[in-house]
């Protein structure tokens, strides 16, 4: 019980040091962790001597009995660490549905003395603190925490798992991926790609760029194009990629990317996806709307990509007089737009 007890207070101490550059929390006179039968005790005072003198006191000593001096630094500095951001878009971006799913989470470790979910504290220090003069480090948040705290050990090393369990099956996925991959390639004789050329670097084909203003009636929604229209002569077919933004992100960021595939022969379109692009975030930042993104998002992007295809259905009839490959559309997605492409392909949303 011991070793569990050591355990838990040295994954506090960092969880402490993660929440200031994450979803800081804030304090009142005293920080409780608790597990199970086992409580230990943190004065903030003795937080604040520490930040100023580096001077251990006895409320600390059993936290840095294994502390070296680099660590005990290195919280020291993690205590007073500022973070720059504006205490207004803080306080907007906790009251959207994602701010609150993560107060809700870090709010079952940080808690009220008795155990309650200690989330609209958290919330109301964190944003007290960013709007305040020193500004968002957390031994201000701490300060500011309407009552004392109590950081709950055993949801604490649950969390501390799920992490580590996270990590490891994320890099045996990519190890697999990898493994399924090279056995592919070296099965695959009927494609050379070392011979191929590369898309990265700009091609033989000039390219003509535009933006088309669409607007699907179906779903009563307006969103523009950028389209890059390569110049390739004779009658071949020519490959079509449509590129999805990320979240916070648009059309144009890609334009680099477009314009390397165009002049290597791609029809290049890049749709802009409305409720979860720049002017979005924006909107956001300013107060106009509450959420960073809809969460409609998730079936409109893969429509969106849907309703591309058929706008180019359209006029592959007439302006590209059937000229455009739209058997084979590939469509490539950074971030958000890396779900919306694999959802356009099939994937399964798992709610």
């Amino acid at each position: 019980m011991k070793l569990i007890g050591k355990l838990v207070c040295s994954v506090s101490l960092g969880m402490l040091a993660v929440l200031s550059t994450t979803v800081p929390l804030q304090a009142a006179s005293t920080i409780n962790i608790v597990y199970g039968p086992l409580k230990k005790s943190i004065r903030i005072s003795a937080l604040e001597n520490f930040v100023k003198t580096g001077k251990v006191e006895r409320n600390l000593e059993f936290f840095f009995r294994s502390s070296s001096t680099e660590q005990k630094e290195e919280f020291r500095q993690a205590l007073v660490k500022k973070v720059p951001v504006n205490g207004a878009i803080v306080s907007r971006f906790l009251n959207s549905n994602i701010g609150e799913d993560v107060l809700e989470r870090f709010g079952r470790v940080v808690s009220l003395p008795r155990g309650t979910n200690g989330k609209f504290a958290l919330r109301g220090s964190i944003v007290k603190a960013a709007l305040s003069a020193e500004g968002l480090t957390l031994i201000n948040v701490l300060r500011n925490f309407p009552t004392d705290i109590q950081i709950n050990g055993e949801v604490l090393l649950k969390v501390h798992k799920a992490v580590e369990q996270f990590v490891a099956s994320t890099k045996e996925g990519v190890q697999t991926l990898q493994a399924l991959a090279l056995k592919e390639a070296e099965s695959d004789t009927q494609v050379d790609f070392s011979k191929m050329s590369d898309l990265s670097n700009p091609g033989p084909y000039s390219y003509q760029k535009e933006t088309w203003q669409l607007k699907d009636e179906s779903r009563n929604r307006s969103l523009y194009a950028i389209v890059y229209k390569p110049k390739v002569a004779g009658d071949q077919k020519i490959p079509v990629v449509i590129l999805s933004h990320g979240l916070a992100s648009r059309p144009e960021d890609f334009n680099s990317s477009a314009s390397s595939l165009a002049s290597n022969g791609f029809f290049v379109v890049l749709p802009q996806h409305p409720g979860s692009d720049y002017k979005h975030l924006q909107d956001f930042i300013k107060g106009f709307t509450r959420q960073i993104f809809e969460t409609e998002e998730f079936i409109n992007r893969p429509k969106d990509i849907t309703f591309v295809i058929d706008e180019l259905e359209k006029r592959n009839q007439g302006e590209y007089q059937g000229r455009l490959n739209l058997q084979q559309v590939g469509v490539i997605g950074h971030s958000f737009g890396g779900y919306t492409a694999l959802a356009v392909a099939g994937a399964q949303i798992d709610f």
